[in-house]
């Protein structure tokens, strides 16, 4: 169980850094 938490939160990682990438990014251009 604990395994198969840390792999979905592996998974939502990147994701994660995309979201906060993207609204760096729309901060600049705007």
């Amino acid at each position: 169980m604990k395994e198969e938490r840390e792999q979905k939160k592996a998974m939502l990682a990147p994701f994660m850094l995309l979201q906060i990438g993207g609204l760096h990014i729309l901060g600049h251009t705007t």
